[in-house]
């Protein structure tokens, strides 16, 4: 169990008052809990429908929250060679109601049928609680099966798996139904080169998928071995037809192009149905000089390619095309049902515009107008100067909203007379994100300025960067959540990252990761970053589509009952060797009208993993539901000291069950023998957690976490010993325990 002391370290030169203020904050986090437990629930709770739910850690929860396990009390250990334990992956889908979430783990949760590895799991809310679903595909059928994804309404779910008798390099496209069919649409490399190349061996041939339509009923694919008689590296399978795939990389001429897809991160690159594919090609990728520069397409129907980047004089007569001024190409996004696209290039496609522009193709545009140039206005000599170049294809673009109104975009050009709500100008070379808004009034879109950001944040914010934080818009664009290091609102003096929310309605600009009440020097910390849900770890969103709620986690102490700062220890050992590992300890909070709220319980008992146990997972879109990790007992039916998947949520609860002892027994818990283990589902990341096998008695033989003041540091010839410093001499060196 964390303990609720531990170091609270200033940065050198900070003034006073921060860190007396931070001092007065720890002896806070130690005192209101208490006082809390006397007074009672906060204010309200009592007109809550879900009052008798609402007891134990649930009592201090906001807007009639209640605490709800997702996962199941038992886990069954996975037993390989590789991982012992039972280990959580992250959340790999959430529906738009909350009440199905998709997660992977290695082991599983005590029933028959699953395999003592790798599983995936439908997590579904019912009148009586949390129940699983294994969602693999039979692994006496399928060794390896990977989930990739599943439809908006969970009645379909991609795979990609390898049959029992198949060799290692030959895995199939596979399309499980609701009603447990399934469809093996194809492999993603040629049956008959499942050897590859000469000299090339079993593993060098690569295949993956690389996109799919919202419907699953077109799956993009990319091989770097091509069918007989084909030369492209980019395909689709097409539920319902048989036969081998159908290229995609196909040039305007027919010839087929060495391709990929637009992106893999950005929307729209496959539109909802399937009909329209954006790729892209790279310079000679369809032969000998041919494009000169990397260029956006778009296949249409399976049946024609048109060229995006580069658009024909039908689409555009006013476009200059003239391969001696010609430049590469960025895709930013495409709408949901493919008839636009948006993209950048520093070609002058429309006339003499300075440095890079974003344009807009429209299929549904007049003929020879099927191109806009949306970054218009003086942005003086050089441009907008957007944020990223051509050869990093998956830049320029922060966000995209989902009915393509709002296009977010980092510029470090300065568009003249343009300031934000607080009459902050945008600055020339930094890194200024702006929104492109488009409606009624303003057909072609008007820009606005949100804030400029801090060095490096374009990083943290572009679809591309892995593990970076991203952003998160609301489907019609008007709220934008993001990460930054930047002061950018009345306050701010934290160097450390936080989270900020702007409403494009009104302009406004709120930092969320505050105080409550202007608590703990209002969150400005130094130390302790701030982050939201990855959409590449998790399926999980920031914000609610209302932009009424956002969920993001921090180490630092925001509420009197939250952890502030704390560092986890985690003691591990071999027969080698033995150390220590240092981590902290996060919080779940949501902010909601202007107050700050901790989520988590406040504690973090973590195990195996060197890191916290609690991690904010995401929220489902009414923001009814905020999900996220921890090995804390946070209900009555959570038995075990292993991570496990918590809803907070609005009007939740359940009576505790009259047993929760597992389905099975003995050897039927241990399911069907799985030859390895695979990786877990895309967008997932392993987390915290781990128990042994049901036989045993739960937390018997499991190292925990505990939590420890950081000691002083010792000065120059001295070390730690028995909790006080010594001299260090050559005859009492020695390394065992040493931090």
């Amino acid at each position: 169990m964390l303990e609720r002391v531990g170091s609270m370290r200033g940065r050198a030169g900070r003034a006073a008052p921060a860190r007396e203020g931070r001092l007065l904050a720890a002896v806070c986090s130690v005192v209101a809990p208490l006082a809390l437990l006397v007074v009672g629930a906060p204010a309200g709770a009592a007109t809550c429908a879900n009052e008798e739910f609402r007891t134990g850690p649930s009592a201090m929860l906001p807007d009639c929250r209640a605490y709800e396990q997702v996962t199941p009390p038992f886990k069954e250990a996975a037993r390989t060679e590789f991982e012992p334990s039972f280990v959580l992956g992250g959340l790999t889908g959430v529906s738009a109601d909350g009440l199905h979430v998709d997660v992977a783990s290695i082991g599983n949760f005590g029933d028959a049928h699953s395999s003592v590895a790798n599983n995936s799991y439908e997590l579904t809310r019912g009148a009586a609680g949390w129940s699983e679903t294994n969602i693999d595909l039979s692994a006496a059928e399928f060794p390896y099966n990977e989930p990739y994804a599943t439809t908006p309404d969970y009645t379909k779910v991609l795979y990609v798996g390898r049959g029992l008798r198949e060799p290692l390099t030959d895995n199939d496209i596979v399309l499980g139904e609701v009603d447990g069919s399934q469809h093996d649409l194809g492999p993603i490399v040629p049956p008959a080169a499942a050897t590859g190349p000469s000299g090339l061996g079993p593993f060098g041939i690569e295949g993956e998928v690389e996109s799919y339509s919202a419907d699953l009923s077109h799956i993009v694919f990319g091989s770097n071995i091509p069918w007989p008689g084909d030369t492209t590296s980019l395909y689709e399978y097409v539920a319902g037809q048989s036969g081998p795939p159908a290229p995609v990389g196909v040039a305007p001429d027919g010839t087929q192009c060495q391709a990929t897809i637009a992106s893999r991160n950005l929307k729209g690159a496959v539109s909802a149905d399937g009909s329209v594919i954006y790729f892209k090609v790279p310079a000679e990728g369809c032969s000998a000089g041919v494009p000169a520069v990397g260029e956006l397409f778009a296949r249409v129907q399976g049946t024609h390619t048109v060229s995006i980047s580069e658009p024909s004089p039908s689409d555009c007569s006013a476009c200059d095309t003239d391969p001696s001024v010609s430049a590469g190409a960025t895709f930013l996004g495409a709408s949901t049902d493919g008839s636009k696209a948006f993209f950048a290039t520093s070609q002058p496609l429309l006339g003499s515009e300075d440095g890079m522009n974003i344009y807009e193709y429209d299929f549904d545009g007049p003929a020879g107008q099927k191109l806009t140039k949306l970054t218009d206005g003086d942005w003086g000599v050089g441009g907008p100067e957007l944020a990223g170049s051509e050869e990093n294809s998956e830049t320029n673009a922060v966000k995209l909203s989902n009915d393509d109104s709002h296009l977010y975009f980092i510029a470090r050009g300065v568009l003249d007379g343009v300031v934000n709500a607080s009459g902050q100008a945008p600055v020339a070379g930094g890194e200024n994100l702006y929104v492109l808004e488009r409606d009624a009034s303003a057909p072609q879109g008007r820009t606005s300025f949100v804030a400029t950001l801090a060095p490096g944040d374009f990083e943290e914010l572009n679809a591309s960067c892995i593990g970076c934080q991203g952003a998160t818009a609301t489907p019609d664009g008007s709220y934008l959540v993001f990460a930054s290091h930047a002061d950018i609102t009345p306050g701010d003096t934290s160097t450390a990252r936080q989270i900020f929310e702007y409403d494009a309605q009104t302009g406004g600009l709120t930092r969320v990761s505050i105080g409550q009440g202007g608590f703990n020097d209002d969150g400005n910390t130094d130390l302790f970053d701030a982050s939201t849900p990855s959409e590449k770890r998790t399926k999980g969103l920031a914000v609610s589509n209302d932009g009424r709620y956002v969920a993001f986690e921090s180490p630092d102490g925001l509420t009197p009952q939250a952890l502030n700062g704390f560092e986890g220890e985690f003691e591990w050992h071999t027969e080698e060797e033995s150390g220590r590992e240092r981590y902290l300890a996060e919080n779940v909070y949501e902010y909601h009208d202007g107050n700050v709220y901790l989520i988590s319980d406040g504690q973090d008992t973590a195990q195996r993993e060197k890191t916290s146990a609690v991690h904010l997972m995401g929220m489902s879109a009414s923001g009814r539901d905020i999900f996220f990790s921890t090995a804390d007992g946070l209900v009555s039916q959570d038995v075990d000291s292993g991570l496990d998947l918590y809803d907070a949520r609005i009007e939740g609860g359940f009576p505790a069950p009259a047993s929760v002892l597992p389905s099975c027994s003995g050897d039927a818990c241990q399911g069907n023998l799985s030859s390895s283990p695979v990786l877990l589902a895309p967008g997932s990341e392993l987390q915290a957690g781990g128990n042994p096998p049901l036989a045993e008695p739960p937390g018997k033989g499991v190292k925990t976490s505990k939590v420890k003041p950081k000691p002083k540091a010792c000065r120059k010839g001295y070390r730690r010993k028995h909790g006080r410093c010594v001299r260090v001499t050559r005859s009492k060196k020695s390394v065992k325990g040493r931090r």
